[in-house]
């Protein structure tokens, strides 16, 4: 691992960052017992101090006048977006329709980097008696309700 030791800053007490040398930007969310790649974008910097104002909004100086802002807690964003459009999948009154989506991810990415949010985006739903819609989202063993 590289040098994480330049400037630690807790925004309680769970959530902290760490940054130092070779760009390093790491966080924790369990105080500091296990830590994860924040960016890869800013390798080659020596980075100084950092401070979170709240999770979202974060700043790192370094080295050569470097300033670098954060408006989301420093999540990696994948460039990678996985669309699903025009399912049409029809939803017949009090019974289950599904629908998936597979997004594969390389092994070696898992490594360095956590999954720290989903966005989900439904746009239109046909449907005569909204209150016997219910959308959840799982994986693996773990499902959650996000519309009911």
């Amino acid at each position: 691992m590289r040098n994480p030791g330049n400037s630690v800053y807790f925004l309680d007490n769970n959530n902290g960052w760490v940054v130092g040398d070779q760009g390093t930007i790491l966080r924790s969310t369990d105080g500091g017992f296990n830590w994860f790649v924040q960016s890869q974008d800013v390798t080659g910097y020596f980075l100084c101090s950092v401070f979170f104002t709240d999770y979202d909004n974060g700043w790192i100086t370094g080295d050569g006048g470097t300033i670098l802002h954060t408006s989301n807690g420093g999540a990696q964003i994948l460039s990678d977006e996985f669309w699903k459009n025009n399912i049409n999948l029809p939803i017949i009154d009090f019974t289950l329709s599904e629908d998936f989506i597979a997004v594969a991810v390389p092994p070696d990415y898992l490594q360095d980097h956590h999954l720290v949010g989903v966005m989900l985006m439904i746009d239109t739903v046909l449907h005569t008696s909204d209150s016997d819609l219910q959308f959840t989202l799982s994986h693996s063993t773990i499902t959650d309700t996000v519309i009911y």
